[in-house]
């Protein structure tokens, strides 16, 4: 239906064009279209969503739920007609998705973990046969992102807190104190100043010694120089190496914040 006239809106009272770019339309009326205008009417909806955004997640959850079947038979149609079109956008919109998706675990994470752990049961099978079937593309991608800043950052931090429970030691050494004591030592090892692109963190006081996991106790060192030194002390391991440096070693005591005692200084 083509209109020529103007229409009031019932909310912000302005007169419009009636016309489909202006009103919805709408078998309700005699004219076709409805009584609000379109930006009055986007308004409305967005104060609904917010008023009863609960209520609206939880008839969501049930319409899927009890069209499961259906909803599935669908979504998979739909993809795999759009395979590429898919793939281009998730492309062209990854870092906005990883934000949305870490936005709605974190406002959903109970919810969210229960409809992984029962997808999971009702596919065990579907999972282990694709997991067999795809068993050295995985591999692939694990050894990519544990060689990738990200990838070693989340493992350190993992393994920091594996082994400070297993031992209750302190763990509060962060990602960021990682990142500024990679700075502060140049991105090279705090013992013999060699530059490598991956650095271990290493216990200025032994792990097996009641070293925490904490700024004034991890310093950024080669895989050499962190098994050499092990469980010794630092003081009777670090003087005996040929490369030891009285420069290096004071500013390795000044930036983990310990005393200078002058029997321990050389």
């Amino acid at each position: 239906m083509t209109a020529h006239y103007v229409k009031k809106c019932c909310v912000c009272k302005e007169e419009i064009e009636a016309n489909a770019e202006n009103f919805a339309m709408t078998k309700r009326t005699k004219d076709g279209f409805s009584n609000v205008c379109k930006p009055c009417k986007r308004e409305y909806d967005k104060a609904y969503r917010m008023k009863n955004k609960e209520k609206i997640k939880k008839r969501q959850r049930e319409h899927a739920e009890k069209n499961k079947e259906k909803i599935s038979e669908y979504q998979k149609e739909w993809r795999d007609k759009n395979a590429e079109h898919l793939k281009a956008y998730r492309e062209k919109n990854k870092d906005r998705i990883q934000q949305s998706n870490k936005k709605y675990w974190a406002e959903n994470k109970e919810y969210a973990k229960q409809q992984v752990n029962k997808w999971r049961k009702e596919n065990a099978e579907y999972i282990r046969e694709y997991r067999i079937k795809n068993r050295d593309r995985d591999r692939e991608q694990r050894r990519k992102w544990t060689r990738s800043e990200q990838g070693r950052k989340i493992s350190m931090t993992k393994t920091n807190a594996y082994r400070a429970k297993k031992k209750a030691l302190i763990n509060d050494f962060t990602a960021e104190q990682w990142s500024l004591c990679l700075e502060r030592f140049g991105h090279s090892c705090a013992y013999c100043e060699k530059h490598h692109e991956t650095l271990e963190q290493e216990h200025f006081v032994p792990v097996s010694k009641g070293g925490h996991f904490t700024k004034n106790n991890i310093l950024p060192a080669c895989r050499t120089c962190n098994a050499s030194k092990n469980n010794h002390d630092y003081f009777e391991w670090y003087t005996a190496q040929k490369f030891f440096s009285e420069e290096r070693h004071l500013k390795i005591l000044k930036y983990l914040g310990k005393e200078l005692d002058n029997e321990r200084t050389l």
